[in-house]
């Protein structure tokens, strides 16, 4: 699937910028002449998407009403969220958008607003009417439907993965990563969710639908230079020339066989099945430069995406930030530093080690194949989820984390 059309592999990644398509319909429909910075202009929701066309209109000069919501309990709640906020931090309102049930009596008159909404939220917003009693729809104006377009079409009538055939691929992956690893002499283990498994399940979670392993950055260089492509499996990473085809942190190897669709709500994902693969890097060993240091990587990831979304959805500054947290991650020796873990993760501080927990390797049971696994598993395993993992969590908590749609191709 080199393109976004049908075939036998997919071989390539694919980014969509959901804030790139917004904002190009935006401009095609001033163009026309259809609305213009000086229209009265109200947003229909309250998600991601609500509260990115909310930038991208103020970019351009226009003056956002109002958001509208239809359920009156989630717009007191909102409003009274936004003045709590307001209370503690700013000095003024001036700048508050007001959050409004769209068929309330004390609503605003909406009859010459144009209501924008995106994704889900334009959904709801074509069902509502303002209270006057006329639809919404009249002047909706949908800037993005996840329906529509080259990535919802390009899977159509091809048959859905269950969950028991991806996690069959994925451990068929990990087999290849761990001979792969072990004839060529690089040291990896399992870790997070699929560490916990381990110990916790002898395989997978039952409700996971990914695997994750780290290697030592030297092992991690290696790995990716070394790594053979075939018909079926292959390596993947971040490219600065092509910031706009792969922009997770770190690798991934992947089965071309599997299609997956992800949603990230302000863009879209499609590549294949995967398992995750970081780099595990040398931390300062005092607590406080640990914390500075670990802080440096987490604020650069935040203005590279910041980045993302003053442009409009444009990938084109990423390479930039790419070389600056490269050059975090290879300050310190992973065999020369008292402290270890891996940048880039929900955990942040919590997943960094003593270097003494990855002093020996321990060969563990993973369903019915072996994995690596650290002997210190358990120190890092009480950081990373507290001290009573070995406790499954309560059924309504056992649900995957990951927004995704997997075929075979």
């Amino acid at each position: 699937m080199n393109s976004l059309g049908g075939a036998s592999v997919l071989r390539d990644y694919h980014v969509e910028s959901v804030l790139g398509i917004m904002k190009n319909r935006i401009e095609s429909l001033e163009k026309e002449g259809r609305i213009r910075p000086s229209d009265p202009v109200c947003i229909f929701g309250l998600d991601k998407l609500s509260f990115a066309i909310r930038t991208l209109l103020c970019d351009r000069g226009y003056r956002i009403q109002a958001y509208l919501v239809d359920d009156e309990a989630l717009a007191m709640d909102a409003r009274r969220e936004e003045l709590n906020f307001a209370s503690r931090y700013l000095n003024a309102n001036d700048d508050l958008i007001d959050i409004q049930f769209a068929g309330s009596p004390d609503c605003p008159d909406l009859s010459e607003a144009m209501i924008f909404a995106a994704g889900g939220e334009a959904r709801k917003a074509a069902a509502c009417t303002d209270n006057s009693g006329r639809p919404l729809k009249e002047r909706l104006i949908v800037l993005y439907d996840k329906q529509e377009g080259a990535y919802s079409r390009c899977l159509t009538g091809l048959k859905e993965v269950t969950h028991d055939e991806l996690q069959q691929a994925e451990k068929e992956m990990l087999q290849r990563i761990d001979d792969f690893c072990r004839q060529n002499g690089l040291r990896y283990w399992v870790c997070g969710g699929t560490l916990l498994g381990t110990v916790r399940h002898k395989g997978f979670i039952p409700w996971d639908d990914d695997i994750d392993i780290f290697l030592p950055m030297p092992d991690y260089q290696r790995f990716l230079e070394l790594f053979p492509e075939d018909e079926q499996y292959s390596a993947l990473k971040r490219d600065g020339r092509r910031p706009d085809r792969y922009v997770d942190c770190f690798a991934k190897v992947i089965d071309k066989r599997i299609a997956v669709r992800e949603d990230q709500e302000t863009y879209r994902k499609l590549h294949a099945a995967w398992v995750d693969i970081f780099p595990l890097v040398g931390m300062p060993g005092e607590e406080q430069e640990r914390k500075r240091f670990i802080a440096s990587f987490y604020e650069t990831e935040k203005r590279m995406w910041q980045s993302y979304y003053r442009s409009g959805g444009s990938f084109q500054d990423f390479p930039g930030w790419f070389e600056k947290e490269d050059a975090i991650l290879n300050a310190y020796s992973f065999d020369d530093s008292p402290y270890v873990g891996v940048l880039g993760t929900a955990y942040r501080e919590r997943d960094c080690t003593p270097s003494c927990v990855y002093d020996a390797t321990l060969r563990m049971p993973f369903e019915d194949i072996e994995v690596s696994a650290p002997e210190g598993y358990k120190e890092y395993l009480d950081r990373l989820y507290g001290k009573d993992w070995m406790t499954p969590p309560d059924p309504s908590k056992r649900k995957t984390v990951h927004n995704l749609e997997i075929f075979w191709i």
